[in-house]
């Protein structure tokens, strides 16, 4: 297994499980079904393990940090590239925020963006 991999004692399982046969056909995730069998002695540690490994969400961190903003990719952006990111070209891209009523700043916890940011992220 690899270096990443979570050890048993890292994973939060109850000691009992019990699903309805309902339950047990509804749209539950994998994990939790694997668990369930897992605290019910159908399948062992090494079972749970490699299914929960398997399935555990493994997307990468989004480094945003490492991208310049938006205002200033859109300067640098050719207009077929405008359009293959947002569907719009690159000159109508301002006349769509007016249109939609975007404001021109938006206020999140960690940061403030610009108008234009908030729709490119939209779009």
């Amino acid at each position: 297994m690899s270096e990443d991999t979570l050890t048993l004692s890292e994973i939060a399982i109850p000691e009992r499980i019990n699903l309805s046969e309902e339950q047990a056909t509804a749209n539950l995730s994998v994990t939790l079904k694997t668990a369930a069998l897992f605290v019910n002695d159908v399948i062992d540690e090494w079972e749970f393990a490699a299914v929960y490994e398997q399935t555990r969400n493994k997307s990468p961190e989004f480094q945003y940090w490492e991208y310049e903003k938006v205002d200033t990719q859109l300067q640098n952006m050719t207009n077929d590239e405008c359009k293959a990111d947002f569907r719009v070209s690159l000159e109508d891209l301002p006349l769509l925020a007016e249109a939609l009523s975007i404001a021109d700043r938006f206020v999140c916890p960690n940061r403030t963006a610009t108008g234009m940011e908030g729709l490119c992220v939209v779009l």
